[in-house]
């Protein structure tokens, strides 16, 4: 279905979700991210496979439309089915069956405390790790870092959430491995997220361990990922912080990969913010990049930033950010050559309801 005709089909939706929730039960929430991208050194080039977000260029293009319909009919029992489509659903869901690439996040649980504060829910739901996430109408930065890129977007399993006092909460997870849909056969992985939110911070941890044994990876054996982030918020301005470091056992020998990355948002005017990012990705071992030239994985990038919030619901983003391939082996392309530079420019426009 062409842009355009995308645009036709959800705006009726986001208008009449402008109104109040149907009622206590039934509540409808989402957004829509439309942008036009280039690789301002080459505008031939229309992809960017290093990326599943925002990795399309030179035309219109939406990254991410998406409907968020939360199901509450007992005070016991919850349900939420997320449907989307565009160029993310279709780059990071490739692996998928078709059938399931439109599924953002779909789950049903139910309360297992009198408080209302602990949880268990069984389906598909966006992943706790790092602070970025694909709605990139709810985040400071308009692209995502290449950290969160390499890490689970989505998880297919089972998650108990539990508030352990004001501040502090921990969740864990039986999951059918690293962002799989298709059930894997064999033994389910773990993973954690503890959060921890007092006044103007919030930090959290999370952890993963799964045997990411497959056809396609048969050498490999069990992956260790541990991630820290930390968000510090006040009146003007935000502060983020995110760093991480994955263990991968290939043929029993253990390979690393990690990155660190540092990000501001700072409020001009009432409706005028700016930020910027810093952002640091190793990954020697090409654990996890794998494609063309790009051995022994090694980039740094820079990202400069304008979000105008037109309305509560309306925002326009301009960002300019510069990659930079440390390891010398041409990571990108520029006229069909490889080259050590990539230099990128984004105009968008995104709704949020």
């Amino acid at each position: 279905m062409p842009c355009f005709l995308k645009i036709l089909f959800f705006c009726p939706l986001f208008l009449y979700s402008q109104k109040k929730d149907i009622d206590s039960v039934i509540k409808i929430h989402g957004g829509m991210d439309c942008y036009i991208g280039a690789q301002l050194n080459d505008f031939n080039q229309k992809q960017v496979p290093l990326f599943v977000s925002h990795n399309q260029l030179g035309s219109g293009i939406i990254n991410l439309a998406l409907l968020e319909l939360s199901y509450t009919p007992t005070k016991n029992l919850r349900v939420q089915l997320s449907p989307g489509f565009g160029s993310y659903m279709n780059a990071n869901y490739a692996s998928e069956n078709k059938n399931l690439r439109w599924i953002y996040e779909g789950y049903m649980g139910i309360k297992t405390s009198k408080k209302g504060t602990d949880w268990i829910d069984i389906g598909v739901f966006s992943s706790p790790y790092t602070y970025e996430f694909a709605k990139s109408w709810d985040q400071a930065v308009f692209s995502r870092s290449m950290g969160v890129e390499y890490v689970p977007y989505y998880l297919l399993g089972l998650r108990y959430k539990r508030k352990i006092n004001t501040n502090l909460s921990l969740t864990t997870f039986l999951l059918n491995g690293w962002q799989h849909l298709e059930i894997q056969k064999k033994i389910p992985s773990l993973g954690t997220q503890l959060e921890y939110t007092k006044k103007k911070n919030y930090i959290n941890w999370t952890s993963y361990l799964g045997n990411e044994k497959n056809v396609v990876q048969p050498n490999f054996g069990y992956r260790f990922f541990t991630e820290m982030s930390w968000i510090y918020t006040t009146n003007k301005f935000k502060l983020f912080t995110c760093g991480y470091t994955g263990m991968q056992l290939i043929s029993g020998q253990a390979k690393f990969w990690g990155q660190m990355h540092f990000a501001g948002e700072f409020q001009l005017i009432k409706k005028l913010l700016v930020n910027a990012r810093v952002e640091q990705f190793l990954d020697p071992n090409n654990i996890q990049i794998r494609q063309g030239s790009n051995h022994d994985f090694n980039c740094s990038g820079l990202s400069l930033g304008l979000h105008a919030k037109v309305t509560d619901f309306l925002s326009l983003r301009l960002e300019s950010r510069l990659l930079l391939d440390n390891s010398k082996t041409g990571g990108f392309i520029k006229d069909g050559q490889q080259t050590r530079l990539l230099p990128l420019g984004f105009i968008a426009v995104q709704l949020k309801f």
